[in-house]
């Protein structure tokens, strides 16, 4: 029998690449976006407020990565 943590762990993977997949196809026709700035809008969304050190545990970047990575927008 299937582990009920891994199917919601697995789940919610293939939700989050479904909507990084349909970010990437509304985005990127009208606006040059990098996979990166995708990301960061994936999470930002629902967290406006977020401080940068967060921001940066989350994609598991330096600080000075997602400093390039907004600026290159």
């Amino acid at each position: 029998m299937t582990d009920p943590k891994n199917l919601f762990g697995n789940r919610l993977g293939a939700l989050a690449n479904a909507i990084s997949d349909r970010l990437k196809r509304e985005l990127i026709p009208t606006v040059a976006v990098a996979n990166s700035q995708v990301s960061i809008l994936v999470i930002l969304h629902p967290f406006p407020g977020l401080s940068i050190e967060d921001l940066s545990q989350a994609l598991d970047l330096s600080h000075s990565n997602l400093v390039r990575a907004v600026g290159d927008g």
